[in-house]
């Protein structure tokens, strides 16, 4: 597929002698399973952690999900609004899997395909360096990715934005080897076909920015784009278009209108937003991929003042180099304020800053090197474990959401596991606790339904506001569970009778 072995040991440092202390490293399997173990541990720990739901928009992929499970509709998912998802459905799709595999949606279900994604994402920043750079340099750019505050934020977010720079990824080394061996242009498609039944087309462009390369080779040394797409194409218009065709077919003109407008070209625009600044996508990248950033940084000023004599690992740094930039480029030309919008450049930040790193540790045993890696990231699981466990665990957010999962389990114990409450305004984490993500009621329907249906359990934020809505021969009613149960409430629930257990 995109890589094979390589039978250079470091192609990107000096030619390896028999001195190299490195050279006969057993490269792939124990990379590969350390990567593993970390991510898994990794993934635990923040899985394991106090939840704030709700801080990522993990409620419309909750809903998305519940949508496709439980009302099977899976080619289009709709919120408890009734709006149309604003993304395609890829992410939507692995998580209603895992939902049906598992028995119920859960933190796990959610966040597994950014989990999956970030973990992917180590293994292919470790095969693409070891064939270009050394095992050195995959292993030490696989590291630091896991080691960086963006893997950390792919694996303890449910969004579409680590599973997109997956895909963007692998088109972009589908793309690379293309180029260079005039084959497997159709890799480049299907990987493209993927990014955009994530997050769009914009994909495609990503993946294909490391191209720009062409422009910089020199004479002696440069190939032309060559190969046939047509396959490769072909297939990318049946899977994207043919999904985009059948949800159209569904959903009508609303799909366009939300994914189109107001995604894709919105967030383009920035309409309705305000412009974050040329200059933050930079510090974004400089923050939350510290501290190895700065390697990246040098590994720019490298790749133009002494690039490596090799001429594949000389394309392949150009290559990272454009991907890079144009990607970084493109997102400060943007009108959407987002750090998590940098992930699917990051890896080729990783990849150079590996590269970089293998150098400057070249006199390093195999030995050392190891042990070092595994010391640093020993260190940033317990400063995550941490922040998580131990410093966020005392936010507003996240205490309101165990008291919203201790108030979802008094209600189950008053009135049974399949409790059925109508959701006005609810808090998401109550909702998500009660396992019941279907449509929100309008206040009209609930203060409807508490006149002419007993036992009506109603949750509420707005009481205010829903006190205007009561009519004046509206029933007695009862507050039969708050939080907090002094003071201001967030959400109180609402009956028609009194609490099973007052009776």
């Amino acid at each position: 597929m995109f890589f094979s072995p390589s039978a250079n040991n470091d192609p990107g440092d000096l030619p390896p002698t028999q001195s190299d202390p490195a050279k006969n490293f057993p490269h792939h399997f124990p990379v590969f399973l350390w990567l593993t173990f970390f991510a898994v541990v990794l993934f635990a720990i923040l899985l394991s952690a106090p939840p704030r739901l709700g801080a990522n928009n993990e409620d419309r992929m909750a809903e998305y999900v519940t949508d496709a499970v439980t009302r099977g509709n899976w080619i289009c998912q709709k919120d408890a609004s009734g709006q149309v998802m604003s993304k395609p459905p890829m992410a939507c799709w692995i998580s209603s899997v895992a939902t049906l595999v598992v028995g119920e949606i859960n933190r796990f279900t959610l966040y597994l395909p950014s989990a999956l994604a970030a973990l992917f994402l180590s293994w292919i920043i470790f095969f693409a360096a070891e064939k270009y750079f050394g095992w050195r340099a995959g292993f030490l750019g696989a590291s630091m990715y896991l080691l960086s505050n963006v893997a950390v934020n792919e694996m303890a977010t449910s969004r579409f934005d680590a599973l997109f720079g997956l895909f963007v990824t692998l088109g972009a080394v589908a793309a690379f080897r293309a180029w260079r061996t005039g084959r497997g242009w159709t890799w480049f498609w299907l990987a493209a076909a993927g990014a955009t039944l994530t997050k769009g087309p914009l994909g495609l462009l990503l993946s294909a920015a490391g191209l720009f390369a062409i422009f910089f080779q020199n004479r002696d040394s440069k190939i032309p784009i060559r190969g046939s797409h047509l396959l490769g194409i072909i297939l990318f218009l049946l899977i994207a278009g043919g999904w985009f065709a059948l949800a159209y077919w569904k959903i009508g003109h609303a799909l366009v209108e939300k994914m189109i407008f107001q995604e894709l070209v919105g967030h383009a625009t920035g309409e309705g937003r305000s412009h974050a600044g040329f200059y933050k996508p930079a510090l974004w990248f400089l923050t939350d991929f510290g501290p190895w950033s700065p390697l990246t940084l040098f590994s720019f000023w490298r790749i133009w003042k002494r690039p490596a004599p090799e001429l594949e690992t000389r394309c392949f740094e150009r290559f990272l180099f454009c991907w890079f930039i144009l990607g970084l480029i493109l997102f400060s030309l943007g009108g959407h304020d987002r750090s998590r919008l940098l992930f699917p450049i990051v890896p080729a930040a990783a990849l150079l800053a590996g590269n970089e790193l293998a150098r400057l540790t070249r006199s390093f045993s195999a030995r050392a090197l190891v042990i070092g890696v595994v010391f640093c990231a020993t260190a940033m699981l317990g400063l995550v474990g941490f922040y998580y466990h131990v410093k966020r665990a005392k936010t507003p957010a996240v205490i309101e959401n165990i008291k919203m999962r201790e108030l979802a389990e008094t209600l189950r114990q008053n009135y049974g596991k399949t409790i059925s409450i109508r959701h006005v305004d609810s808090p998401f984490p109550l909702r998500f606790y009660l396992k019941d993500f279907g449509p929100r009621e309008s206040m009209e329907n609930a203060v409807k339904s508490l006149s002419e249906k007993p036992g009506t359990l109603v949750a509420v934020s707005d009481f205010e506001k829903f006190l205007t809505t009561l009519s004046s021969n509206a029933p007695p009613l009862y507050v039969v569970a708050r939080w907090p149960e002094t003071g201001e409430a967030r959400v109180q629930i609402i009956s028609n009778q009194p609490m099973k257990s007052q009776r």
